[in-house]
Formats: structure tokens, sequence, C-alpha cells
């Protein structure tokens, strides 16, 4: 038996989805998110930026006046 899963996503996440989904109208939502999870589980492949060692708070305190 399928299990319904539910996930979050912000008001911008939310735009782009709905951008999409009104661009390639074959594709639902639930469609869309199968898709992407099994191909993402098939092959996980994930792109990460480093961040400094800086935190934000020191980063901000360094620009001058």
């Amino acid at each position: 038996m399928a299990k319904v899963r539910g996930v979050r996503f912000t008001e911008q996440e939310e735009a782009l989805i709905e951008e999409f989904l009104h661009k390639n109208p074959f594709f639902d939502f639930s469609t869309l998110a199968k898709v992407a999870i099994l191909e993402f589980v098939k092959k996980p492949e994930l792109n990460f930026t480093a961040v400094s060692k800086k935190s934000k708070k020191e980063v901000k305190d360094a620009r001058p006046n």
C-alpha cells in the first residue's frame, strides 16, 4: 500500500515549484516529487559551497563604516 508523506516549502520554494508546474503542464506535483526523489535516491549527487570560518556577525562587523 502507498504511503503519504508531507513536505514543507518556503514561499520562495513554493513559487519556484508553481512556476515549473505552470511551464510543464504534463507534470503534477505528486509526479514531480516522486520523479525527483527516486532520481536522487538512484543517483545521489549534491554540490556544496564551503562556508568561511567567520560567523556572519564577524563578517558584518569587519565592514568599514
